[in-house]
Parts: C-alpha cells; structure tokens; sequence
C-alpha cells in the first residue's frame, strides 16, 4: 500500500518531532474518533501542542505526517521513554465507526503498513506493540474492545494469502462490522458447480449426494421455480439439470402485480471463469462454453467495478436491507468462493467486504431464511429450508467418463413438512400481503403432502405456493416446508 507524504513543516520539529532516530519498534493507536487520515494528519500539523504520531491510516489511505528518522510523541512513556524515542506511531481511524465497515478497512491497510515498515527497519514481529505496552493507557482501545490484536499480529507476521487480505484457499470464518461471515474458497482440482433440479423438486443440503464427486461446501441459490428446457442453454445451467426460469418469456407466465412482467437478471459464468451478468433475453454462449448460469437477485462487483445491476422480478430490497446473505463471489487470483453471511448485512456493506478481501466479482443469491452453507460434510448455517438449487464446491473423485448422473435422493412430487405445519387453503387469494382464503385442512410436522401443480410466481405474501392433496383435502399451501405463516385467525 502506497504512504502518502505529507510530512510537517520543519518548522515544527522542535515541538513535534525534536531527535533523530533509527526505529525499533511500531506502536499502534486506535484514534478513539470517526475522523478521516486526512482529517488526523491536518489536525495533528496545523495544532500547537507537541502530540505527534507517523502514520494515520484509513479505509483508503495510508498518510505520512512524521519522518520515519524523527521521534514522535506518540507512547505517553516520557521524554526518554523507548516508545517515544524509538518507535514508529500509527494511528487506526475510524475506531468509533460501528456502522460502516470503514474500520475493518483500516484495520487490515495497517497491516498491509505495518507489514511494509518490519521489511523496511528490520522489526521483528515482537516489536510491534500497543500503545498500552508503553503507559497502560487502553489503547488501541477498538482492538483491545474486540480482542483482535492476535488476530492483527498473526496477518502482520504471516506472508499468505491471509496476509494481502485476500481470502484463504478452504474453509474460513470472518467478522465483518460485528457480523459473523462463512466463506469458502475453492482449491487445487475443486470446481465450482450449480445443482439444478427438476421441475417440482427441492433438496435438504444435509442429504444431498452426487455420484462421482465429493461437494466439499453447498449453500442455497436462487430460490425460482424452472421451467422445463427448451433445448438451449436456460437461466440455469448445472451439470444436473438445465431450465429456464418461469418469466415472462413463457406462453404459462401470468406476471407480477396485476400482469406486469418484471424480468430476472442473468448471471453466467464461462469455463475460462470470464463473469457475465444482465438481462439476457437471448443467449449468446452455447452451452459446452458455460460452467454455470443462474438467476441471482443483485450484482454488487462485476470484473473489479461496483455495478448496481438487481433481479426487477425481486426487487431493490435486498440492497438495503440488512439481512443474512448468500454471495457467489471471484477472488483476484481468480479462484471462486461461497460465501455466507451468518449475520445481518445489507449488500453495500457485503461489498464493502468483497474489497477489503480483494473481490473481483460479486453476486447476491436468495437471502433471509434461505441462506446456509455445508463444509465437509458439517453445517456452518443450517436452517433447514429445502430449495430447489445449490452452488456447490466439488471435486471429481475420478474423471468422469459416463453421461451425466442422474439425481438421487430427490423428494419429488411431494411436500415435506419438516418443522413448521402448513396450511391448506380451498381458494389462493391475499390482503395486506396476508393469504385470506378458507382453511380447509392442516399438514402437520413429519407429513408429506402431494404436490399436484405449482402457482406461477411468487405470491403477494412471498412465498412459492402450490396446489397440494393432504388426507382426500385438495387445495392451496405454500411450498417452502420452512415457510413462516402469519396467523390470520383462521382455523386450523
């Protein structure tokens, strides 16, 4: 990371930095404020008292106010004090900033400083200390408050993936703005693939299986209903099954609010892992070209840029409001991870994060309840909600000779309540968002119900609903077996 200089006049070396020195250590500060670098430096020369430190880093910048062969007045351990006469100070803005992510930036560009600086003066990683090292004061107090200061030494002293900010090849668990983040980065032969399956059908990620490959980490997709194929490559392209998503292209499609069309976005990754996304009416890429295409609900980073391209079939919400995530995302390097937010974060703060671990690309699948993710065969967020298609991390346990597997363990053609009861319905009609119609039967915890056909379309409450016969009762119940229904007074 380049350091900005922007040194003191000499004018005030007297006061700010007095004597000479060969440096030895690095202390760092939190500046207990929600001011800029620039903000620091400028406030820091232009005053007249003699506190001084060498470097303030932001989300952006690194800036440089005190030659790195002058003292600053920085430790608070006197006028002789090795902290004062022979360290480096750098000050972490931001540290009261809880809100937006513009901390956790800074946090990890003083690594990449402090990091540049050990090389420089020959710093052992046990000379970068705190400023409580010094004179006990309870600083960097953001860091102390957090407990990242191991955390910030072990990025300092390591020369890894890690170390660039960049997420590491595997498993790994994140904080980002308090939210809990499960990400998983592919590996040596790993692919990256979607599970797709047939019309009507849904999978529990705890159960799911693929003949000839190991899936090292599934997590939820898009949550659309497909279509049949017509023969060329569809909004859902997997090595299991291809569809084209029920849109307004289809001669059964009734549109959104009343007949409106409201189109999905398209996003297709090529086999040389090229990112394309946008409205695609019409496919330009033949299919042994493409390694996955789907229907995600918002773009956030495309080929190193932020965009702002979102799904008018789901809406702008997902944006801006703060809730679990799904993210597909592409590493600088060019491999791809599953990323999980096992938080709350809205999508600008997930791409706040995508730049802080040097994402190039960056898409939001569906959200909310849907998001969960499997790493080797163990839940990192689970719940429990069956789905139609997956993104998966694979790897072929031997080169794949035969066509393509056929599915298994599919519940098709049926409802499994798993552990909320379902509703049914004799008529499919909604207020405020609400489904009205007459309760005519229940389906309670461990029952399965036969799907008989499914409603086009997400309906006014959000949910998937589908015709269903329970018991000789044939009517309306939502589809999603972990769906959260709003008691309207109807009887059960």
């Amino acid at each position: 990371m380049e350091i900005i200089q922007q040194l003191v006049s000499k004018e005030k070396y007297g006061i700010k930095c007095p004597h000479t020195i060969n440096p030895k250590y690095i202390t760092i500060h939190n500046t207990d404020n929600n001011a800029s670098a620039q903000n620091e430096i400028n406030y820091m020369q232009r005053n007249g008292n003699s506190t001084s430190f060498h470097i303030a880093v932001d989300d952006k910048v690194a800036i440089q106010g005190i030659p790195f062969d002058r003292n600053a007045w920085h430790a608070g351990d006197g006028a002789n004090g090795p902290g004062n006469r022979n360290s480096i100070g750098i000050e972490i803005c931001y540290s009261t900033d809880y809100a937006s992510g513009r901390h956790e930036k800074a946090f990890y560009n003083a690594v990449e400083i402090v990091q540049q600086l050990m090389k420089q003066f020959n710093i052992p990683i046990e000379n970068v200390v705190q400023h409580n090292h010094w004179s006990g004061k309870n600083c960097p107090s953001r860091i102390r408050k957090e407990g990242t200061w191991e955390k910030f030494l072990s990025l300092c002293k390591e020369e890894s993936e890690e170390t660039n900010m960049g997420l590491v090849n595997g498993y790994q668990s994140l904080t980002w703005v308090g939210q809990k983040i499960h990400a998983y980065k592919q590996s040596g032969k790993e692919k990256l693939g979607l599970i797709s399956l047939p019309y009507g059908s849904v999978l529990d990620i705890t159960k799911f299986k693929l003949p000839g490959k190991v899936i090292k980490c599934i997590v939820n997709c898009h949550y659309f209903e497909m279509g049949k194929s017509n023969g060329y490559l569809g909004r859902c392209q997997s090595f299991t099954e291809d569809a084209l998503t029920l849109g307004p292209q289809d001669s059964n499609y009734k549109g959104w609010n009343g007949g409106k069309d409201k189109p999905y976005m398209d996003l297709v990754v090529l086999n040389d892992g090229t990112v394309k996304a946008g409205d695609f009416n019409s496919w330009d890429y033949p299919k042994n070209e493409v390694m996955i295409g789907i229907a995600p609900a918002h773009v956030e980073i495309l080929n190193g840029k932020d965009v702002d391209i979102y799904s008018p079939a789901v809406g702008y919400g997902k944006v801006t409001t703060a809730n679990t995530q799904t993210l597909l995302v592409k590493c600088e390097d060019g491999k791809f991870a599953l990323v999980v937010v096992a938080g709350k974060l809205n999508l600008n703060q997930c791409r706040d994060w995508g730049h802080a671990y040097k994402v190039t690309e960056m898409s939001a699948q569906d959200s909310g309840g849907s998001s969960q993710m499997r790493v080797d065969g163990v839940n990192k967020l689970y719940t429990k909600r069956a789905i139609p298609t997956c993104l998966v991390i694979y790897e072929d346990i031997e080169e794949a000779t035969d066509p393509e597997p056929s599915v298994p363990d599919l519940e098709t053609n049926s409802i499994n309540v798993d552990s909320v009861g379902l509703r049914i319905r004799e008529s499919l009609s909604f207020k405020n968002g609400k489904p009205t119609g007459k309760v005519i039967g229940f389906i309670p915890v461990g029952a399965k119900a036969k799907l008989i056909e499914f409603v086009n379309g997400i309906q006014k409450d959000g949910y998937q609903w589908a015709k269903v016969e329970y018991q000789g009762i044939t009517g309306y119940s939502q589809y999603d077996s972990m769906c959260y229904w709003i008691d309207d007074g109807g009887e059960e």
